[in-house]
């Protein structure tokens, strides 16, 4: 995966989808913002030259008549209501737009993130990284860009009638203003360029400080965090990141008020001029005092849209910047095909023929030329030391890593020419590392199959076989119970009572469940289902498991040795190989790794019943 910092282009054709997507989220919002800025845009010309035209009459004929003085002064009146009024209506229409398009934008970067085929995006700094970038973008760029893009728009009709006043009072003052005006906007895009690249310099200290908030803030941490004094250390390293930050965007405004303010008094200088040079000739009467007003206006007009147009200019700028890294989520991570239809089932054996997997090329090999054949319908025990491999050879069948070499064929087809989302369709797995989910306990166990989410008959049998179903019945509100410490169910001053949380050998018997809602699995994967229960416990659960799942293609994994021994055949993985197969009995004959492992645990728990 390549996928760094500065590795594409900085490229300003993504305006164009950046502008669609605006229109595709709110046609009719957008429309509007446009159209009540451009308007906007237009009042600060016909105001000066309604000025002009009402001033000169005053100048020229003081007796002349009164209704001519009020229709002038009228239209100037009704101009200055609608500077007032259409900024309103601009801004409300443009909240409508920034709304809808951040709803879409982020909708869309969940989509792509929901479809990525390999796991390894979400175990890798670098892709963790533009990831949060992305997500930082699709919060803040329909606000910045938008706002950015009309803004910008709506200054250049400003400066563009301005300035074509002054070209036809004074080319001279046309070109000096003109003239004063360009170095503020290429100062605005320089200080946009080192705003995004302070962003991708500082996003790793950004994430850390996250992620110390979060740890201090966590329900699942706060036991240790207590018991060992963590608090202030995780506090303290959070404000050391923040620090850091803080310096990194003090030394950048620095520079930019310095470099800001230096042009800022050039071009006050040079207004200043004009100006001056403008009343000379109207007291020397080369010009009319509606001429002045026009060249004052005009001169302030120009600076402040200039200013407005360089600050979109660079917010814009800025946004594309942020935005590239949103587009490369969305439109070049790799991702898995979707398929309209629903394929046909699985069947035949699985057969894994020489697979090596390594996360980078700067990484050691975790598996080295895996072979191994999981007999269709027939239970298959995989066991080995920790950092053997089982779990990356879980991960590869479930198609959550690409093989970096070798296959894994299901009937003959290789996984990697199947549909991805219907392959993991035939697949259920029960994780070690199971998750608790915030939720009710009926939709936790729900979420193993969501074509029945709503079938609680399904869900009450999978609690059964899993053995929750007696305490899980018994909770304030059922299997309505909203299983969290952090949520309510509902509303917080009439649901206090339904909070629970469970322990942790009764969330695993709630994992199981949810793992048994699929219950026509082509492939059943049992990776420590019973980790955290008691022997007979463990027992009785296995024992369940794989009654429950006959006729499924069963993979099991366990450290006790004894709740595999019945499988129809057992795996022993060493250092990423397959270094024994065969039944319990053959195994135990060969006197290898299994036997000496097995022999181990069982003289321990001989021991420990003397």
């Amino acid at each position: 995966m390549r996928f760094l910092p500065g590795d594409t282009e900085r490229n300003p054709r993504l305006l164009i989808p950046v502008l669609r997507f605006a229109f595709r989220a709110a046609p009719i919002p957008a429309a509007g913002y446009l159209a009540f800025s451009a308007l906007g845009g237009v009042i600060p010309t016909a105001v000066a030259w309604a000025t002009k035209g009402l001033l000169d009459g005053l100048a020229t004929a003081p007796g002349g008549s009164a209704s001519e003085i009020l229709r002038k002064s009228s239209f100037l009146a009704a101009l200055g209501v609608a500077s007032a009024v259409l900024p309103r209506l601009a801004r409300y229409w443009q909240t409508r737009t920034q709304r809808a398009a951040r709803l879409w934008l982020r909708d869309q970067l969940f989509q792509a993130l929901n479809r990525l085929r390999d796991i390894t995006w979400f175990e890798n700094p670098v892709s963790l990284d533009r990831i949060q970038l992305a997500l930082n973008a699709s919060t803040t760029s329909p606000e910045l860009l938008l706002g950015a893009v009309v803004s910008s728009f709506q200054a250049v009709i400003t400066i563009v009638g301005l300035l074509g006043s002054l070209w036809i009072i004074s080319p001279v003052v046309f070109g000096l203003i003109a003239l004063s005006s360009l170095p503020v906007v290429f100062s605005q895009l320089m200080q946009s360029r080192e705003q995004i690249g302070l962003a991708e310099r500082t996003v790793q200290a950004s994430r850390r400080e996250i992620f110390y908030r979060s740890v201090i803030t966590s329900v699942n941490a706060v036991k240790e965090i207590r018991i060992f004094g963590l608090g202030d250390f995780f506090r303290e390293r959070m404000n050391d990141e923040t620090r850091s930050i803080n310096r990194a965007e003090e030394r950048l405004e620095l520079r930019s008020v310095r470099r800001q303010a230096a042009l800022a008094m050039f071009s006050a200088v040079i207004v200043g001029a004009c100006v001056v040079w403008s009343a000379t000739r109207v007291a020397d009467r080369q010009v009319s005092i509606g001429d002045l007003s026009v060249f004052i206006a005009a001169a302030a007009g120009v600076q402040g849209a200039v200013l407005q147009l360089a600050t979109g200019i660079g917010d814009g700028y800025r946004s594309l910047l942020a935005f590239e890294n949103y587009q490369r989520i969305v439109t070049t991570a790799p991702v898995a095909e979707d398929s309209p239809t629903r394929m046909a089932p699985l069947s035949g054996d699985i057969e894994v023929n020489d697979l090596w997997f390594r996360h980078s090329e700067d990484t050691d090999w975790i598996l080295k030329g895996v072979n191994l054949r999981l007999a269709a319908g027939k239970a298959t025990a995989l066991v080995g030391l920790n950092g053997a491999g089982k779990s990356t050879l879980v991960k590869l069948l479930c198609g959550l890593y690409e093989p970096t070499r070798g296959s894994i064929l299901v009937g003959g087809r290789d996984i990697r020419t199947l549909p991805r989302q219907e392959y993991q369709r035939g697949i259920t797995a029960i994780f070690q590392d199971y998750m608790c989910y915030d939720l009710t306990a009926a939709q936790n166990i729900s979420l193993g199959d969501l074509d029945r989410f709503n079938d609680r008959a399904a869900v009450r049998a999978a609690a059964v076989k899993a053995g929750a179903d007696e305490y899980l019945a018994e909770l304030p509100n059922g299997y309505d119970t909203m299983l969290s410490r952090i949520f309510f169910a509902g509303d917080s001053a009439t649901n206090r009572v339904s909070q629970v949380h469970l322990s942790g050998g009764q969330w695993q018997r709630v994992a199981v469940a949810r793992g048994l809602m699929r219950h026509d699995s082509y492939l059943v994967i049992l990776d420590e289902p019973s980790s955290g229960l008691d022997a007979e416990a463990e027992a009785s659960l296995h024992e369940e498991l794989l009654r429950g799942s006959a006729g499924s293609t069963r993979l099991l994994i366990s450290h006790r040795l004894s709740a595999v021994k019945d499988a129809d055949a057992i795996a022993v993985i060493v250092d990423g190989r397959i270094a024994e197969l065969g039944d319990h009995r053959e195994l135990m004959a060969v006197g290898g790794t299994y036997h000496r492992l097995f022999t181990l645990q069982a003289s321990g728990y001989a021991d420990a019943g003397r």
